[in-house]
């Protein structure tokens, strides 16, 4: 078992300009992952940069985290945990935002915990380790 962190700790982290190893006291013996959703949302706020120096900045941080980081990507398998997951979330009325199940697919399908500043979205998916 392992750890995803989510983008939202990534981007504390890249604000905090703090480094990875705050990240990873769960458990320094641990792997530690993130998922394709989060490289997305990573590039996503690359795109956004409004100045050379922020997107400089951004670059820097995103070929760290890509460096350090091993990418989960999403397959049939993620595909079908999420339709689940999604279809559950719909049922129940506790929708949460569409990358967040995606990312909670990606936990639940190689049973590794999220590291994740929201708590309060990820505790309606059913099956998901939260570290």
């Amino acid at each position: 078992m392992g750890f995803v962190i989510d983008t939202d700790v990534l981007i504390n982290a890249e604000r905090q300009r703090s480094h990875f190893a705050k990240i990873i006291r769960h458990d320094p013996l641990a792997e530690y992952f993130i998922s394709a959703i989060t490289v997305s949302e990573l590039f996503h706020g690359l795109e956004r940069a409004s100045t050379e120096k922020q997107k400089s900045d951004r670059t820097q941080f995103l070929d760290t985290v890509l460096s350090n980081f091993r990418v989960l990507s999403i397959d049939t398998e993620t595909a079908k945990i999420h339709a689940k997951i999604w279809a559950d979330l719909v049922a129940r009325n506790a929708m949460i935002g569409i990358h967040d199940s995606w990312i909670a697919a990606t936990c639940i399908l190689h049973a590794h915990s999220l590291i994740t500043l929201n708590r309060k979205d990820f505790e309606r998916i059913h099956g998901l380790n939260l570290a």
